[in-house]
């Protein structure tokens, strides 16, 4: 994955909170992913930089109960949200649930269904997903060399 795949929303740079679209690539919808900001900055971002006006549905999903949030937008983008920006071992695991939980969404909107047939597609969506976040928000120190 090439960092011209994915468009920096920045609210700040690397290391840090932000908010990155990620364009769907095998699946044709996006995912918005919010890492380390607030409900206000997600949806001042989309009322900025969108045709988009958020429904009552939408402000619904936006609504965080726990340490991370994963929903659908009516426009059919994804959103994936934690509250803060991963550092300890917790938050990398709420990272990776939530991770799933937008493979899940897209991949049953798209109908695919987990099954024994469908497991390697849905184990390579997870895989694309987690990679794609880890180098959008450098997330991973720089990976010693290979002999």
């Amino acid at each position: 994955m090439s960092p011209s795949r994915l468009a920096w929303w920045g609210v700040a740079q690397t290391k840090k909170a932000g908010i990155y679209l990620l364009k769907g690539e095998t699946y044709p919808y996006d995912t918005l992913v919010c890492l380390g900001v607030t409900r206000e900055q997600i949806i001042e971002y989309i009322e900025k930089h969108f045709d988009y006006k958020l429904s009552e549905a939408d402000l619904t999903n936006l609504t965080m109960k726990g340490v991370g949030r994963t929903g659908q937008l009516e426009n059919n983008s994804f959103i994936l949200w934690l509250k803060h920006f991963p550092v300890l071992p917790n938050d990398f695991g709420a990272l990776a649930h939530e991770t799933f939980h937008v493979a899940d969404l897209m991949l049953r909107f798209s109908g695919l269904s987990l099954s024994n047939e469908s497991d390697e597609a849905w184990a390579y969506h997870v895989d694309w997903l987690t990679r794609c976040i880890y180098e959008a928000f450098d997330l991973c120190s720089p990976a010693p060399r290979r002999r």
